[in-house]
């Protein structure tokens, strides 16, 4: 990944809109500015831009990253990886609104897109790149306190973030596949030996069985159809036989049904008759019930009426005893009405006393404050006058301060020019002898990687000498096992030819064979050709890896001689700044350098201009300290003017008020002898109400008694004409009952009747008496169809036996023959079935023996290879393989930036070996800042080399380093610069964040971060 172009609005630091920042023609930059100004902001930007956060962000949320006084963030950047260019833009709002997060592919003019949403963005990011966050936070941006995770980290983030960048996962993919194409394979064989299993019967020994039962059973058919159907004709004519008798037997049975129902049939007749009399005279049977209905509700009405009437007549008397108890309780409150009126006259003094009460109650606590704010400031004149003796004595012990001696201001400017050149100077003799130091261990190491160079270049003559040997070895092998492979073939051909056969490689005619002899082993000449084609393979390695360590070892000499010429520049430009220095100074203090300290100018100086300063700042101390004691001087004789003036108002004011409340007491206490010669109650208002109540009581219990009485009065009134009313119409309807009974008692007798009951019962609906007749017809019709069906039915069974037991044992026989046929054809079927099944199972084993060989084959592949790739040995030799080239490749990085320490690899943790203490191992923990910085660096520098080496590991086209510079030296800063800029070759971008003018200085790019009240901005130079 290499970013090209970076846009950011309300990201952090950065509140507005900034120009594109073009990265697309760097390969080498620094980002500087002020602390605080925003330069880490700018990978935020990159990282949040990817991932969607940022190291420094922690547990926090991203809308944290916006900046104040901005709703919304917005970071697009343009970037490439491989051959394409993506546009990836992130937008997200403060209160939670929708945003933006998509990833585009710019393909010439046009942009197609590749995801859309946070999630797929950030798996297409991570699909793109070829690293998650964790990895490209710790192999190329390496932000502030994120530097030495790799150096100092967990082992296992270690190794994951290592084989995600060298891309060894696929390792374990593949070791995970091949585990679960094995298990495949072998439930491929289990199925398949099961089913031959299941395969087994289908022999040619079976089938022909099958054939010849199936054949037998086909035979059968035949005869056992015909035996069949003539059973069958016999049962259903026993059938028939069997039903017309049992008919016979049920019309009998209800033929004898019919006749004992004779009697019944006599007694409907004489009913009919009876029915048919009594509607002669139904139409005066009908008034006489109607009539008979009516005098009876009339008697009911009647007594219902009289209860009424006794209920009213109790109540009306009960309401007349209410009435005149409420009369008499009405006439006894006219005294009470009386001390009413008196008490309403005294309202107007009432509320007159207790408006001068509540004026007492004001007028009270006003002079209770009024006292208390007298009291204040009192208190308060007493502290102001204590204050302005303070400030006065304050004035005059700073105004004898100031008259003391000073210093002298000429030398105190002197010593700040000299100063920045003073502390250059002691810089430069104490990095004197550490400059000599990196000298010499320049020089040693330039001799030692000088021996290892030419101990590398010796180890690769061997190699590729052994590798000569090693080819020269497997064509011999090839040679004779090209001889050996002839030889068996000519013995195979011999085996099979006579004389006078033709040759089967050249077509003549063979006079005499050639005697039978023994051929070489095969097997021990493939042996011995695999084993020369695994040496060659090995020797092949060897070579490239003695190649490569020697390259290496090269590379390490180049760097030491260029690290040796560099240290005696440093040293010799040291000397010159030192000099320079020295003669400036001179000059510059020769009217204040004592001569004792001329030697050391530098230490004088500092010393001296320390001294000043503090006089300096003394005096200016003192004088502000002056200045602000007049001022508090002056503001307590202010203060004091005013604290008097408060006091005199105060006074006056509690005076006033005094007067006012002894006025209004006088003539509230008079009022209240005024109101007691009316009454003596405590609260004349309160009697006043319980009266008015008392009297209202009375009244309403007076018009609630009147109201009653008038309505019991109008019931009793009503009640008595209704039971005048009710006794009259039951008088009516007696008269109209007893004449009706007088006429209809002559008209019964004539038909037989002996009362009005007995003609009523006798009575039937026209449809009962139609529904009776058609019974007795019914019935006669029934009795003449039975007697001609039994004569019917004896004809027709004549005098042969036919029972249930006759037809039970047709049924029988049939039923045999049908089970026989039946069981023939389940036979027949199931004999065709099965034949089928085994021809189609003997077919399938042949297809299942061939499977079964094949998924044995695949299963011993794929057990061998995922044995092969097993994680905790395979791929842990990769790991390891790889720390150990890395630790050999940043331990030299290590030494050429330290001249001190390189790196070993011991128990899955960095050691670090220290050269200039007996060769002392201690771990990573214990180096200093700077120290822990250049050990983080090595790493990460040589992490990167080995990525871009590593065929099919992730591509780093970039790397940023945001941490530790300015805990390093000048040598030391000099030496990573130049470590840096080896980086460029490559052609990859690499940028640094430092502060460091030196380092700045020495880029061939700066990207400018410029800190302003409204917000940071960035320039390119």
């Amino acid at each position: 990944m290499r970013p090209l172009t970076i846009e950011v609005h309300g990201f952090t630091c950065f509140r507005d809109s900034q120009p594109a920042l073009d990265l697309s023609s760097h390969t080498l930059f620094a980002i500087t500015g002020p602390t605080g100004a925003g330069k880490s902001s700018v990978l935020d930007a990159m990282t949040f831009a990817l991932y969607g956060k940022v190291p420094r962000m922690g547990r926090g949320s991203v809308k944290d990253l916006i900046s104040h006084g901005r709703d919304r963030l917005c970071v697009t950047m343009r970037f490439s990886v491989a051959d394409r260019t993506c546009i990836v833009t992130r937008m997200i709002r403060r209160n939670g609104g929708p945003g933006v997060c998509q990833l585009d592919e710019q393909v010439g003019a046009a942009t197609r897109t590749i995801a859309s949403g946070v999630r797929e963005v950030d798996e297409a990011v991570e699909h793109l790149v070829g690293l998650d966050y964790d990895a490209f936070t710790q192999a190329v941006v390496l932000p502030q306190g994120e530097f030495a995770r790799f150096l100092k980290g967990a082992p296992a983030q270690r190794r994951q973030i290592l084989q995600d960048l060298l891309r060894l996962g696929v390792y374990g993919r593949m070791h995970k596949l091949a585990g679960e194409r094995c298990r495949d394979a072998k439930r491929d064989v289990e199925a398949a030996e099961r089913q031959l299993v299941m395969h087994a019967d289908a022999t040619p020994d079976a089938i022909r069985h099958a054939e010849i039962e199936l054949a037998g059973a086909s035979q059968r058919h035949a005869a056992l159809v015909e035996t069949r159907d003539g059973v069958r004709e016999a049962r259903v004519q026993m059938e028939t036989r069997v039903a017309l008798a049992r008919e016979l037997g049920v019309r009998r049975q209800e033929l004898e049904l019919v006749r004992a129902a004779d009697t019944e049939q006599r007694v409907r007749v004489d009913t009919i008759a009876r029915a048919r009399r009594a509607r002669e005279v139904g139409a005066e049977l009908a008034q006489h019930a109607r009539d008979r209905e009516t005098h009876q509700a009339r008697v009911n009405a009647h007594a219902t009426a009289q209860g009424r009437l006794a209920a009213a007549q109790a109540a009306a008397g009960e309401a007349g005893v209410r009435l005149d108890a409420a009369q008499r309780a009405f006439t006894d409150a006219a005294p009470l009405r009386t001390r009413a009126e008196t008490l309403r006259a005294l309202e107007g003094r009432l509320q007159h006393l207790d408006a001068l009460a509540a004026e007492c109650r004001v007028l009270a606590r006003s002079h209770d404050a009024s006292r208390n704010e007298v009291t204040a400031r009192q208190t308060d004149l007493r502290t102001k006058s204590e204050a302005l003796t303070q400030a006065s004595e304050e004035v005059a012990r700073l105004d004898r301060a100031l008259a003391s001696p000073t210093f002298d201001p000429l030398e105190l400017q002197a010593c700040e020019r000299g100063r920045d050149i003073a502390r250059e100077l002691r810089s430069a003799r104490e990095q004197g002898s550490a400059v000599d130091d990196l000298v010499r261990r320049a020089q040693a190491n330039l001799r030692s990687a000088e021996e290892v160079t030419r101990a590398e270049l010796a180890a690769v003559t061997e190699a590729r000498a052994a590798f000569a040997r090693a080819e020269a070895g497997r064509d011999e092998s090839v040679r004779l096992l090209t001889e050996a492979q002839d030889a068996h073939r000519a013995m195979t051909l011999r085996r099979h030819l006579h004389p006078g056969d033709a040759c089967p490689v050249c077509a003549q005619s063979v006079q005499t064979v050639p005697p039978i002899a023994l051929a070489p082993a095969l097997a021990s000449l493939f042996d011995a050709q695999n084993e020369a084609a695994e040496a060659c393979r090995t020797l092949a390695a060897r070579v490239s890896q003695q190649q490569e360590r020697h390259a290496r070892a090269d590379a390490a000499a180049e760097g030491a001689r260029h690290q040796l010429a560099t240290a005696e520049a440093n040293r010799s430009a040291l000397r010159d700044r030192i000099t320079a220095s020295m003669a400036t100074l001179a000059t510059d203090l020769a009217r204040y350098l004592p001569a004792s300290r001329s030697a050391m100018p530098e230490h004088w100086l500092l010393e001296r201009l320390d001294d000043l300063q503090a006089l300096r700042t003394e005096r200016e101390a003192r004088e502000r300290r002056r200045q602000i004691a007049e001022a508090v001087r002056v503001d307590a004789d202010h203060l004091l003017a005013l604290a008097a003036l408060a006091l005199a108002g105060a006074e006056r004011e509690a005076q006033v008020l005094a007067d006012q409340q002894t006025a209004r007491t006088a003539a509230h206490d008079a009022l209240m002898t005024e109101i007691r010669r009316t009454t003596d109650a405590a609260d004349p208002r309160a009697e006043l109400a319980t009266l008015v109540r008392q009297l209202a009581d009375a009244e309403g219990a007076l018009d609630t008694a009147r109201v009653e009485a008038t309505r019991h009065d109008t019931e009793l009134a009503a009640a008595i004409e209704a039971e005048v009313h009710a006794s009259r119409a039951m008088d009516d309807a007696q008269r109209a009952l007893d004449a009706i009974t007088a006429r209809i008692t002559t008209a019964l007798s004539a038909f037989g009747f002996a009362s009005v009951d007995e003609a009523t019962a006798a009575l039937m609906a026209e449809v009962d008496l139609a529904a009776l007749a058609d019974a007795t017809d019914a019935h006669d019709r029934r009795r003449a169809a039975l007697e001609a069906q039994v004569a019917d039915l004896a004809a027709r069974v004549g005098t042969v036996a036919a029972s249930d037991a006759h037809l039970a044992a047709s049924v029988s026989a049939e039923r045999q023959a049908d089970d026989a046929v039946s069981a023939n054809l389940r036979r027949t079927t199931q004999l065709e079935v099965q034949l089928e099944a085994m021809r189609t199972r003997a077919l399938n084993a042949v297809a299942l023996h061939m499977q079964l060989s094949v998924a044995r084959q695949t299963y011993e592949v794929y057990s061998r290879l995922a044995t092969d790739l097993k994680a905790d040995a395979f791929q842990a030799w990769l790991l390891r393989e790889s720390f150990e080239r890395l630790v050999i490749g940043a331990s030299t990085r290590l030494m050429e930036l330290s001249g001190r320490y390189t790196l070993q690899w011991a128990d899955e943790e960095f050691v670090v070996v220290d050269h200039d203490n007996a060769q002392e191992r201690r771990g990573a923990d214990t180096l200093s800042g700077g120290e822990t910085f250049l050990a983080s660096l090595a790493l990460a520098l040589e992490l990167s080399e080995q990525v871009q080496r590593a065929a099919g590991a992730v591509r780093l086209d970039s790397l940023f380093i945001d941490e530790g510079f300015g805990t390093l030296d000048a040598a030391a800063q000099d030496v990573v610069a130049s470590a840096i800029e080896s980086l460029q070759v490559s052609g990859r971008m690499v940028g640094i964040i430092t502060h460091v003018r030196e380092l700045t200085d020495r880029m061939p790019a700066c990207i400018v971060i410029e800190k302003r009240p409204d917000g940071s901005r960035w320039r390119q130079d």
